[in-house]
């Protein structure tokens, strides 16, 4: 239900319905008063929450129809016979979207067809199936689930029903229009992301809203673009946040041209002992930028062929801003496959696609045994990486991997520590004498 109604906000903020962090958190702790299984009480809570403007009712009335359809069973067949295909497809949501599309064209909601658009994509494009289809393949399969030529007489037709005094002057107007609606239409669907078989994004700050209901310790953040959001509303957000969190959040800002250190000093006059703030770094005049004003520089994926070097480039930018060195934490993004044995941490590796983007854990990132791992983590503390972020393999068993993960770290916090010694194995059990010659 969380993910389904992130993604239900998400839609409502494209179809420029106006929805703030608090807002979206309201709408989620709402979902603990209601009951669940009836459809009224959702749209009311919901709305209640999400609906600011009566402009907006129509737009909101219209995707919650489409995203929250009420479930239809597929009548029994004479004979036993199984259901068809069709039968078990969704058709009740295929018809609620349709005529979600039509009211839409009908009123010229530019945001709900945008949404609509997006959600079209989405249920009919195959893009969550195994075969892999070009750009073209999936907006085929969108189109044809649609078929707008039929749409756009069902539009005229309705837009036609107002009376008998139309000439055939207005009747061309009227046609025109809605045959440009529909081409407008046939545009946002070919434009939407996901036809490009490009995962749909979430939108991150109702994200973290989330998760942090759903965790009591995890510290959470996300890494931003400046250019999105002016400093102060961005420190404003922050804030909140950082507060409904209980202060476990961080702040990250990509690399992103000429105003990254500019727009960070603001955040840090705003954010006043506020959340950590981190940099990412993907060339050498970043790291100065980090240098200077972050707490934490971040090496992304991409750049991890050589990170003994990176490290020794951060303290020298450290010392060149006159800064210590020890003051600047050094996260790294980094890949991890792990598993009992070799076999399982490459099974998890291979069923990863964005390791393939990135690079290979057992190349670039941690891979391997507990103790492969273990000894890959000491590696980089000795380095002087600080803080691991981990790119975990999105496996059915991911809960596994991660108390794995955490056992890596388990022990002696020292040894992790930079230039500090390994610490020695442990002594054989009392009376173990080994192998006899």
């Amino acid at each position: 239900m969380l993910s389904a109604l992130i993604e239900f906000i998400h839609r409502l903020r494209d179809a420029a319905i106006p929805i703030s962090m608090v807002e979206a958190l309201d709408a989620t702790q709402s979902l603990r008063h209601i009951d669940l299984s009836s459809r009224a009480e959702l749209r009311a809570a919901l709305e209640a929450a999400l609906v600011k403007r009566a402009e907006h009712r129509a737009s909101f009335a219209a995707l919650f129809d489409v995203y929250f359809a009420p479930r239809r069973t597929a009548a029994p067949r004479s004979g036993g016979a199984s259901p068809s295909p069709a039968d078990l497809t969704g058709e009740g949501a295929s018809q609620e979207l349709l005529q979600a599309l039509l009211d839409a064209l009908q009123r010229n909601d530019e945001g709900a067809l945008r949404a609509i658009a997006a959600l079209a994509v989405q249920q009919f494009g195959g893009i969550n199936e195994t075969r892999v289809g070009s750009q073209h393949y999936h907006l085929y399969r969108v189109l044809r689930h649609l078929d707008l030529s039929n749409l756009l007489q069902r539009v005229i037709h309705a837009a036609g029903e107002g009376g008998d005094d139309a000439t055939l002057l207005d009747d061309r107007l009227l046609r025109d229009e809605q045959r440009h609606r529909i081409e407008e239409f046939r545009r946002l669907l070919a434009d939407d992301p996901t036809a490009a078989g490009e995962r749909p994004r979430l939108e991150a700050w109702t994200a973290l809203v989330l998760a942090g209901l759903d965790t009591s310790r995890a510290r959470l953040g996300a890494m931003l673009n400046p250019p999105l959001r002016p400093p102060a509303t961005l420190a404003a957000m922050a804030r909140t946040l950082d507060l409904a969190l209980g202060g476990r959040l961080e702040i990250g800002v990509r690399s992103a041209g000429e105003g990254v250190e500019e727009y960070a000093r603001t955040l840090r006059e705003i954010l006043v002992d506020g959340p950590p703030l981190s940099v990412e770094i993907t060339a050498p005049p970043e790291i100065g930028v980090a240098a200077r004003v972050a707490d934490d520089v971040v090496i992304p994926a991409t750049a991890l062929q050589d990170v003994r070097a990176l490290c020794e480039q951060i303290r020298a930018g450290c010392e060149a801003a006159g800064r210590d060195p020890a003051g600047l934490g050094i996260a790294l993004e980094v890949p991890v496959s792990i598993g009992r044995t070799s076999a399982e941490a490459h099974a998890r590796a291979s069923d990863e696609p964005r390791f393939r983007e990135i690079g290979h854990p057992a190349k670039f990132g941690i891979f391997g045994t507990l103790e492969q791992c273990q000894a890959r983590a000491i590696e980089l503390a000795h380095l002087g990486v600080t803080d691991l972020r981990c790119i975990l393999p999105n496996t059915p068993d991911v809960h596994d991997a991660i108390a794995q993960l955490t056992a890596i770290v388990v022990g002696t916090i020292g040894v992790l520590a930079p230039h500090s010694p390994r610490s020695k194995a442990p002594d054989p059990p009392p009376g173990w004498g080994g192998r006899h010659g």
